[in-house]
């Protein structure tokens, strides 16, 4: 069975992402939207510089993994 991105993350759509960026807006205040949260519920979100961070749940650690959603979206090809 082949796994796709769908399938390992939640549909957007039915998030508030408000609430959802609500919880972190203390400590990241720099946070734009929501680009996908993982069934685990970690996010992967843009900042104001327009590089995606990830957000670990688990840890609460942010890490910066793209320069921007293209340089993501070819990451996650």
């Amino acid at each position: 069975m082949k796994l796709m991105l769908k399938d390992l993350t939640k549909k957007l759509e039915k998030i508030d992402k408000v609430d959802v960026l609500s919880c972190w807006q203390w400590s990241i205040p720099f946070i734009k939207d929501i680009v996908i949260i993982s069934r685990l519920g970690d996010l992967f979100v843009v900042g104001n510089d327009d590089s995606i961070y990830w957000i670990a749940i688990d840890t609460g650690s942010i890490t910066k993994i793209a320069d921007n959603l293209r340089q993501f979206e070819q990451l996650l090809n």
